[in-house]
Formats: structure tokens, sequence, C-alpha cells
């Protein structure tokens, strides 16, 4: 089979573009993989009420629902959005953790 400079051109352009393709899949596997498991209800919640309305908080704890909710949260900068719930670490409070329904 003789291909022309060409044909050789396009066929390396979609191997190209098939192992972008490849490499995104790939890459979300491993982020999808990385989400921390715990569970927000196994974690013991206060009802309080602030300046901004009605949350939850949850201060330290031995589980390791909760320690692991501590780590996601340092990973991202004290603040996300898991399972329906905006969660945040108090600044000035450590290992003290807020969450209230999460805004639609």
């Amino acid at each position: 089979m003789n291909l022309t400079t060409q044909q050789k051109q396009a066929i390396l352009q979609l191997a190209d573009a098939v192992q972008n393709v490849l490499d995104v899949f790939t890459e979300a596997e491993t982020q999808a993989e990385e989400v921390p498991q715990y569970d927000l209800n196994k974690i013991t919640w206060s009802d309080e009420t602030g300046p901004k309305g009605e949350y939850q908080k949850a201060i330290e704890q031995e589980s390791q629902d909760f320690r692991a909710l501590v780590n996601d949260l340092e990973i991202h900068d004290g603040k996300l959005q898991r399972n329906g719930f905006f969660l945040w670490k108090f600044n000035t409070i450590e290992n003290t953790v807020g969450r209230k329904k999460a805004k639609q």
C-alpha cells in the first residue's frame, strides 16, 4: 500500500486526535476517582443562626467522615459544594465546618 505524503499526514493527525480524546477520558476518570468518600449524615451537626441566616455547624469530631470532610475543604481552599450542600471551614475556629443547602 503506497500512501501519499498528504495521506500519511492525515493519518498522523487522526492518530493525534484519538490520543487527545483518550487523554481527556483518562483525566476525567482519574478526577472521578479522586472525589473523597465521606457521608455528611454520619457527622454530628448543630443548628445555628448567623448574620446570613440559618446553617448547620459541626465541631471537631473523631469520625473518619469528619476528618475526610476537613481534608477535602482544605484541598479546596475552605469552600466547596457536595451532595446538595455548600460547605465551608471556619477561619476563626479550628476544625469547625459549616453547611447550608446549596442554591439551585
